[in-house]
């Protein structure tokens, strides 16, 4: 019995926490007071002139507070604590609110008008005014001044189209009135008896929906009313049907509208769970309902409403047409072996009956503005383009490029890719040539986007024909990000070439007036701006933080057998004393060499690794690059890891009989592989991994409803191919299959409410360890998940990674509930 406790240990993490807690872990005040000096900059928005920008700082241990920075003179912040959104207006004024009170601030005179106990408020911005709802019931509408226009009392709810009008939920002793105010013109434009469920605008704003519902019934009903002349319809009849919700669709240009009801059924027997073979739709098992959808396409010409005559599940989806519609079968493809299944896409003529069937095509489709053209990716990674119109079908064989954005007048499609952008000519169905950032990575920071049927990549994409482009730019070799202004397939203006690494990247209206935040590994972020001429301003900074002046980082190259070639970033302990010997921490998960430019930011980390707090502790911290390969993810993952290892081999001041093995997640399984296959590692530790990938395939996702075999097949560990097909690859890079192996003390952790990979996985590790006799602490946690959200378990969890690496990689042996483990009689 004595022997068994020596070997396995178990702790279940319950808070609070127990008195063994508060005795086995020291108190690291100094730590916490070092750590909340540490903050995190983003940027919340910036004016339309680019006049006014807000700077959010947050801490590990204090709510945010926003301060408010002028871009064009010298202006001393703004500091709104406890606010958590700000609203810039015209003119210089500002809405700022938080903690239920909102303000109305003159920036340029220093004044503020306060509202206490705010349920709503919003912004009409055609009209130069606001609307605020307080807890009394009570909706004001004021202008930029904070003069009062209007109000209606016993308000429950409004929604407005932000710009001029509001529409108002209002209580009147047992019905329910809709008002319609327009400044201080207020008309009632609807009442009902009924319960209003939801009120929403239609995507374009033409018409303003009411949901209602029949009290003490699933009896529903939808209702119109067009905003310009608030003239009511029941686009399904004014009777009320059996549903479990619906939802309105405007065709964009067009005066239709596409209504969707669904119908939810519990499944039955309710006492039962009946899985078949031949049943795409997992999800609806483990959800224990079905939803049945009936679309119908509403025309406000004529206030009639088509029933779309297609065959059952199959899903509608408008692109811009008055005539043609997007539909497929969401699951009739759907294997499993695929995160997202290819669709069998088909789009309807509402007119002519006709059901054009456009092919099985990957999960992703570009519309353009008026729906003419529809861009999308075959199975073999093609692209291929549909004229709509025509059904002519062109093929762009470029598998390289990504992310189409169509211009408005449909000239031309830009594409981002890795070798610069490229400009497709619609007309003539030829690339145009370009010779902008060639051999870069691009991105197209100002199109607009939005998708046009929730759950599935299909989209529109687009830009102004006489717009220029804002596209960032990413040299490899020169390790540089630029942002260019494009026009007419040149470069207008640089707007700023840096090292650093540039995000939050904001710009007036007019394109005259750019802020963002630029940091470095050792360069706390700041905020910088420009007017575009390429020089630019820093105008904020967190910190002067001069120890992060001080890390030294090495970028270690290494390859592989395959001939492909990986980086590593290496960190050196803070304080290095090149005389001395360090212990060395090496975190894994995939690419982590494209984040050598993050600001090590110490904090309490939700996966327990911090580098930061690592440097300072004295140790090298190292991030290598691991891909997965024909071997397998564990196997292929190990032979990175001990190349990346050799290729540090020859710095002498790193103690390579003190290494640490950490990893989360699929970093999390390739540390359990990896300790059960090397003897380079004095110890490990492993979260929320799997630990049997055999179990794991065969198992269920409750975070992605169905099977795991995609992310075994085709996802992370691109095995790409089923257990039957290849059973020796599932065995050789099976980590539990060599749990009697495990040559160094691992510390395994999870969290209770993980659904990801779920708890179990750490449990059947930590067992068969158990029953191998090997040292190992399983830590699991009441309120976490996948990752540590709870600030308790996050500081309890961090801590004791810290002690663990202090005790089997500095030889710190005083730590008691790692002692319970190692030291007989110590339990």
């Amino acid at each position: 019995m004595v022997i068994r406790i020596r070997f396995i240990c178990l702790i279940f993490i319950t808070l609070p926490l127990c008195s063994v807690f508060a005795q086995d872990v020291p108190q690291i005040d100094s730590l916490d007071q070092w750590l909340s000096k540490f903050k995190e900059l983003r940027l919340e928005g910036i004016s339309s002139d680019g006049k006014w920008v807000g700077v959010k700082k947050m801490s590990a241990f204090k709510d945010g507070s926003l301060e408010i920075l002028s871009t064009y003179k010298s202006f001393v912040p703004i500091k709104l604590s406890g606010t958590s959104k700000v609203v810039f207006l015209k003119n210089s004024k500002l809405l700022s609110y938080g903690n239920g009170n909102l303000s109305l601030h003159d920036l340029r005179k220093g004044k503020v008008k306060s509202y206490e106990k705010i349920k709503q408020h919003n912004v009409l911005n055609n009209r130069k005014e606001y609307v605020v709802l307080d807890s009394t019931s009570h909706l004001s509408l004021y202008n930029l001044d904070g003069e009062r226009l209007s109000y209606i009392d016993r308000v429950k709810r409004y929604i407005s189209d932000e710009n001029e009008i509001i529409y108002a939920e209002q209580n009147d002793e047992g019905s329910r009135l809709v008002l319609k105010m327009v400044g201080n013109q207020v008309t009632t434009v609807y009442s009902t008896a009924h319960i209003i469920e939801r009120m929403e605008l239609s995507e374009f704003k033409t018409y303003f929906l009411i949901f209602e519902k029949m009290k003490l019934s699933d009896l529903r009903r939808v209702v119109v009313i067009d905003k310009e002349t608030d003239a009511v319809c029941y686009p399904l009849g004014s009777g009320f049907t059996r549903q479990g919700y619906s939802t309105v669709q405007e065709v964009k240009g067009r005066e239709l509208a596409i209504i969707k009801v669904v119908n939810q059924k519990r499944n039955e027997p309710s006492y039962l769970d009946m899985y078949y073979s031949n049943d795409q739709d997992l999800k609806s098992v483990m959800m224990r309902k079905t939803s049945a959808e009936e679309y119908w396409l509403w025309n406000n010409k004529t206030k009639n409403a088509e029933k779309f005559n297609l065959a059952a599940n199959r899903s509608i989806c408008d692109i811009g047409s008055a005539t043609q519609f997007l539909n497929f079968n969401g699951n009739e493809l759907r294997d499993y072996t695929y995160h997202r299944p290819l669709l069998n896409m088909s789009l309807y003529n509402i007119e002519t009956k006709q059901n054009f069937c456009i092919g099985t095509i990957e999960p992703e489709l570009a519309a353009s503005e008026d729906g003419r053209y529809l861009l999308y990716r075959l199975e073999d990674e093609s692209w291929e383009i549909l004229d709509s119109s025509t059904k002519q079908r062109r093929a762009i064989l470029n598998r390289a490029i990504r992310n189409p954005v169509f211009t408005i007048d449909n000239s031309f499609i830009f594409f981002e890719s890795d070798n610069g952008l490229l400009q497709y000519n619609l007309k003539n169905g030829h690339f145009t040539p370009l010779t902008i950032a060639k051999g870069m990575r691009v991105r197209i920071v100002n199109s607009e986007k939005s998708y046009l049927i929730t759950g599935y990549n299909i989209y529109r994409s687009t830009i102004m024909q006489d717009k220029p482009l804002i596209v960032e730019t990413q040299d490899p070799l020169a390790g540089e990000v630029s942002y260019l202004l494009i026009k007419n397939s040149k470069v207008i203006r640089t707007v700023l070439r840096s090292e650093n690494q540039i995000s939050f990247f904001l710009y007036s209206d007019q394109l005259d007036r750019y802020c963002w935040l630029e940091e470095n590994y050792n360069l706390p972020p700041i905020v910088k701006i420009s007017d575009g001429n390429g020089k630019s301003k820093e105008i904020f900074g967190i910190y002067d933080d001069k120890e992060a002046k001080t890390i030294r980082q090495k970028i270690i190259t290494y390859g592989l057998s395959s001939g492909a070639k990986l980086k590593g970033l290496l960190y050196y302990p803070q304080h290095f004393d090149p005389s001395r010997k360090y212990p060395m921490i090496v975190h894994i998960y995939q690419i982590q060499s494209s984040n050598n430019k993050n600001f090590l930011r110490a904090s309490y980390d939700a996966l327990g690794f911090n580098i930061r707090i690592l440097l300072e502790k004295g140790y090298f911290v190292y991030l290598p690059d691991l891909i997965t390969d024909e071997r397998g993810p564990g196997i292929s993952g190990l032979d990175c890891i001990n190349r990346a290892l050799d290729a540090v081999r020859d710095i002498a001041n790193i103690d390579f009989s003190k290494l640490g093995l950490i990893g989360h997640s699929f970093g999390g399984y390739l540390t359990n592989f990896i300790s059960t296959r090397s003897d380079r590692f004095a110890a490990y530790i492993s979260g929320s991994g799997v630990s049997d990938i055999i179990q794991s395939y065969y198992s269920l996702n409750r975070n992605f409803p169905g099977p795991h075999y995609w992310q075994l097949e085709t996802g992370q560990y691109h095995i790409l191919s089923s257990f039957a097909d290849n059973k020796k690859i599932f065995f050789d890079n099976n980590p539990i299959y060599n749990a009697d192996n495990l040559c160094a003390p691992i510390l395994l952790w999870t969290g209770k409410a993980d659904e990801n990979v779920v708890p179990e996985n750490t449990m059947s590790l930590y067992l068969s360890f158990k029953r191998y006799k090997k040292d190992v602490i399983a830590l699991l946690y009441d309120k976490s998940g996948h990752t540590l959200t709870d600030i308790t378990e996050k500081k309890d969890f961090n801590r004791r990674a810290l002690d663990w690496w202090d005790y089997f990689l500095k030889n710190k042996n005083d730590i008691s509930w790692i002692n319970k483990q190692m030291k007989k009689g110590c339990y």
